[in-house]
């Protein structure tokens, strides 16, 4: 059952399973501000585990897969890959924005008709 089917808004959501898998929750989670007038939406921030390489650290928006980073068992380029996340978000919550509004016909014409 996903957060929207049980009326979970605004949240941003671990499942994680690593020590860089949970920095980097915690560092995208200080960084996180989402836009204003683009409603609530719910981050997914999900990892799989490579013993050998690593993890895969995946953001989703509201179901939308925004970023996929990989990140070293050491943590290196950790701070690089949370800000790109948090761009990635951003970028992708401003575009459904413009999207929605250009699709939206009560806000075409120049508004005398």
């Amino acid at each position: 059952m996903g957060d929207e089917e049980i009326g979970l808004k605004g949240i941003v959501t671990s499942r994680v399973i690593s020590r860089q898998g949970h920095e980097f929750y915690r560092k995208f989670t200080s960084r996180w501000i989402p836009p204003q007038n683009v409603g609530d939406p719910n981050v997914l921030i999900s990892e799989k585990v490579d013993p050998q390489w690593g993890s895969v650290i995946m953001v989703f928006v509201d179901d939308q897969l925004v970023l996929r980073a990989q990140i070293s068992r050491r943590g290196d380029g950790l701070e690089g890959s949370v800000k790109k996340a948090v761009k990635a978000a951003l970028l992708y919550l401003v575009r459904r924005e413009f999207v929605s509004e250009k699709e939206n016909p009560d806000l075409q014409g120049d508004g005398l008709r």
